[in-house]
């Protein structure tokens, strides 16, 4: 078995770890990026897409943990790739529900300080929801997981990528 290395946190990490630990219990730190699909949504290639995104990208393996009262982190074996199913009546309930996501606080210490959700509606249309403590990544991090997760879904659909995601 391989021994595991432990990493400091960046500069920017440990400032948020310091707003984090004078908030304690908060979902202060929390960043939600959600992508509307306004279409039929074949939701089975939906997950495989996001768990394939989630695969590609070591940020969804990175742990924090106390090693003598220093916060560091180290890389896990693993991904939490368990994706919460929602269902929401329309969009008003939409942005509920997104609401009561980025409200739920991350316990930060061995854990994996994210979720994603798939959010279906009666049409048929989806989108899907990362939640993820801030830090691990950004509101730019966001937008660049949301690319991956909607050009993956397109290639397994084999249909070309809307203009607005390229």
């Amino acid at each position: 078995m391989q021994e595991q290395k432990f990493y400091n946190l960046t500069n920017p990490q440990k400032s948020i770890w310091v707003t984090e630990e004078y908030f304690k219990g908060s979902a202060i730190n929390n960043i939600c990026g959600t992508a509307l699909i306004r279409e039929k949504v074949n939701l089975r290639l939906l997950e495989k897409s996001i768990i394939q995104v989630l695969k590609n990208n070591d940020i969804f393996k990175i742990k924090l943990c106390l090693n003598d009262s220093n916060v560091e982190q180290y890389v896990s074996d693993y991904i939490n790739s368990d994706i919460v199913y929602l269902y929401a009546k329309n969009y008003r309930d939409f942005e509920r529900i997104k609401n009561e996501i980025v409200a739920k606080p991350f316990h930060l210490l061995n854990s994996h300080p994210y979720n994603f959700y798939i959010i279906t509606f009666p049409n048929g249309n989806a989108a899907f929801c990362l939640n993820i403590h801030h830090i691990l990544a950004d509101s730019w991090t966001l937008g660049f997981l949301s690319k991956q997760v909607v050009k993956t879904y397109c290639a397994l659909l084999q249909i070309d990528i809307p203009y607005e995601y390229e």
